[in-house]
């Protein structure tokens, strides 16, 4: 985990203060329709059906924005009472059931060799774009373990049930 990493409460509150905040979303959103659009250009394929989604399996980890999680929560509101440990709760039978809302991380990797001399661009360029809607939107900077950002949405949501911060 990056060493900037809030505690798992303090970025909980960072969410909670931000997720009724509905020009995140949109913004979000563009930013990711760019970056499918720059990754389709590549034309990367998908061969191994979410094993990159069992974390601990592929020795990996996924790390997001907290505007992602923002994003996340706000237009996906599935959330699986049981998943494997070390691995994402969206993944099932080899499919994404979040594709939509998934984050950056998820959108640029592909495990093909071929891929890896445009990944670390992409993901920079794109990774600064999010910040920086992050800094024009007040949304405070984090970049954190996927699982770890889930959990803190997790609770998020679900002590605002019944509220108006709960997903749509």
């Amino acid at each position: 985990m990056p060493d900037d990493a809030p505690p798992i409460d303090e970025l909980a509150s960072m969410l909670a203060a931000h997720l009724a905040d509905g020009r995140i979303g949109p913004a979000v959103a563009e930013i990711l329709a760019r970056a499918d659009e720059t990754i389709a250009y590549y034309r990367p394929v998908c061969w191994n059906r979410g094993e990159c989604c069992r974390f601990g399996r592929a020795g990996h980890r996924l790390y997001v924005t907290t505007a992602e999680l923002i994003y996340f929560g706000q237009t996906h509101a599935a959330w699986p009472a049981d998943h494997q440990v070390d691995s994402c709760p969206h993944q099932r039978d080899g499919r994404c059931q979040a594709r939509r809302a998934r984050p950056l991380g998820c959108r640029v990797f592909f495990c093909q060799a071929s891929a890896r001399w445009w990944q670390p661009a992409v993901t920079e360029a794109f990774l600064r774009q999010l910040r920086e809607v992050g800094e024009r939107l007040a949304v405070p900077y984090a970049y954190v373990e996927w699982l770890t950002g889930l959990e803190a949405l997790r609770q998020v949501v679900s002590s605002a049930k019944g509220s108006s911060m709960q997903p749509s």
